[in-house]
């Protein structure tokens, strides 16, 4: 996920050479070549974006399946007064809803949470680094 957002912070780098050469000097087979390194690098944040789905979808599955078992587990060892009074099917539903909603957390919510943290913090130093005015209005 980290390499995907590197990645993605490099487009402006890229841009950046691509205006302040070929553009600049209006050599269109040089701007072919950076229109190329534009479109690899798209491909590339695509096969990173792929590849930590990949990779998170699995523990995460994992993590959710042992909840589901433990709660079902503790479900069963329950007394009969407690089944008297709520509904077992309502407490499936429900558990099932929550479980998943912690398993989307944990695949998606909490890995975009680090990298989307990241991401800024780097892309604010990249922006001070290119133009510090431009940096002081985005912190503002």
């Amino acid at each position: 996920a980290m390499l995907a957002s590197v990645l993605a912070l490099m487009f402006p780098l890229v841009l950046e050479v691509i205006v302040g050469g070929p553009i600049a000097s209006g050599d269109p087979g040089q701007i072919a070549w950076g229109a190329a390194a534009i479109l690899a690098l798209g491909l590339a944040e695509a096969a990173m974006v792929w590849a930590r789905r990949w990779f998170v979808l699995a523990p995460s599955t994992r993590v959710e399946f042992e909840l589901r078992t433990t709660f079902y587990r503790r479900l069963q060892r329950l007394p009969v007064a407690f089944h008297d009074r709520w509904q077992s099917g309502q407490l499936l539903s429900r558990m099932m809803q929550d479980i998943s909603i912690i398993r989307r957390w944990l695949a998606f919510g909490l890995v975009l949470l680090v990298v989307n943290v990241l991401t800024i913090i780097v892309g604010a130093v990249l922006l001070f680094q290119w133009h510090w005015l431009l940096g002081v209005i985005f912190l503002v």
